[in-house]
């Protein structure tokens, strides 16, 4: 099945949020309320959106905290006539704890989403973060605009999250497997049919020594057969810091779904998953 990232559909223009010389706190920091578990405000990214835009690629770092669990949310808030009414658009991403942008371990949590935001809107931010007046991660964000061929190019106009948890600010307990595939873990009920897949992760402990990740997403009618919408993503645990790797399968994949399936996640380690391990799914309509 067809894979989408930003170089698929030729966009002419693309709108950069961080246009300053690279750092580690590259970006816009999104604070969260100083209640744990509890949205702060919506933080503008954008003020007005130059042309429609038919892709969302975002990158958050700097959201951890050496021997702390920092377990993030965040949730993309859009406002088409370019105010500060923000509709939530991308709900309850997990970003866990992500590395800073320059860190060895990685370059932070990145996801991307084929999503339409027409030209003239507001984009903004906001999250939560599972402990009293916590420092948020760092938002980068890169629009996708003017494809050659708009007719051609698949879009949604909203997601719907699967496993995400914002009581503990985290996503679904999944015990990964070490030498073979860990067990399917339920997310969920699909509300409808989906298209496109994207997942998050967090690491949920204090410290943790240095693994790499492959992770998954399914969907099943009847709990023994499973047919996998996403597989294959990296990501790397260092310490107190996560990261998924910027590469193809960050992208996310075009695989359906029947409304009513269960969607699953595992994942499969070097060594065994911490304890606090959870996962998200992320279903674009």
């Amino acid at each position: 099945m067809p894979m989408y990232g930003p170089n698929t559909f030729e966009y002419q223009s693309i709108q950069v949020h961080h246009t300053t010389r690279p750092a580690a706190s590259q970006g816009t920091r999104i604070t969260p309320s100083a209640t744990a578990n509890t949205y702060g405000s919506y933080i503008q990214i954008f003020s007005s959106v130059d042309y429609d835009t038919y892709g969302i690629y975002l990158r958050f770092t700097n959201g951890a905290t050496s021997g702390q669990n920092r377990d993030t949310l965040i949730t993309i808030g859009v406002d088409p006539a370019g105010g500060s009414s923000y509709t939530d658009y991308i709900p309850d991403l997990l970003v866990g704890c992500p590395a800073q942008f320059n860190a060895s371990v990685g370059y932070g949590m990145n996801y991307w989403f084929p999503l339409f935001i027409p030209a003239g809107a507001s984009v903004a931010a906001k999250s939560q973060v599972n402990a009293a007046s916590a420092l948020g991660p760092y938002c980068n964000m890169i629009l996708y605009q003017n494809p050659r061929y708009p007719e051609a190019v698949p879009v949604g106009n909203s997601v719907t999250a699967y496993g995400a948890n914002q009581a503990d600010s985290g996503g679904t307990a999944v015990t990964g497997g070490t030498t073979s595939e860990g067990a399917w873990t339920s997310l969920g009920a699909a509300s409808g049919e989906h298209w496109y897949w994207a997942l998050g992760y967090a690491h949920g402990v204090t410290a943790a020594t240095v693994r790499q990740l492959r992770m998954d997403i399914g969907v099943s009618d009847d709990a023994t057969n499973y047919r996998i919408v996403l597989d294959n993503v990296l990501g790397q645990i260092s310490n107190a810091e996560q990261t998924s790797m910027i590469c193809p399968e960050t992208w996310g994949f075009a695989r359906p779904n029947d409304s009513g399936d269960t969607i699953y996640a595992r994942c499969q380690a070097v060594s065994s998953t911490p304890s606090g391990f959870s996962m998200a799914a992320y279903g674009v309509s």
